[in-house]
């Protein structure tokens, strides 16, 4: 059993959320992710949809793609950080 050396955890039961916006790509990852057991795979197509999933239950990881459009990879995770920081302070969304 591998064992992420971040968490200390299984990789089988790491939380893994996909930001990409082609379909094909996520299939591929999701696949891949699949094959070295990972169980909860969780995707998206959109910035909004994650970001609003990931403030509820946080991920141990994301996977990110870098161009996507209107809002790309840097952005996104700005705006994931921002967000995550506001939520700890108390700091109205």
């Amino acid at each position: 059993m591998l064992n992420n050396t971040a968490y200390g955890l299984a990789i089988e039961s790491l939380d893994i959320v996909v930001v990409e916006d082609n379909e094909s790509m996520i299939r591929i990852l999701r696949a891949i992710l699949s094959a070295f057991g990972v169980a909860k795979i969780r995707s998206h197509s959109d910035c909004e949809g994650a970001l609003a999933d990931m403030l509820d239950q946080p991920p141990d990881l994301v996977i990110t793609d870098w161009r996507m459009e209107p809002v790309n990879g840097l952005q996104f995770l700005r705006n994931l950080r921002h967000r995550l920081l506001a939520s700890i302070k108390g700091i109205e969304r």
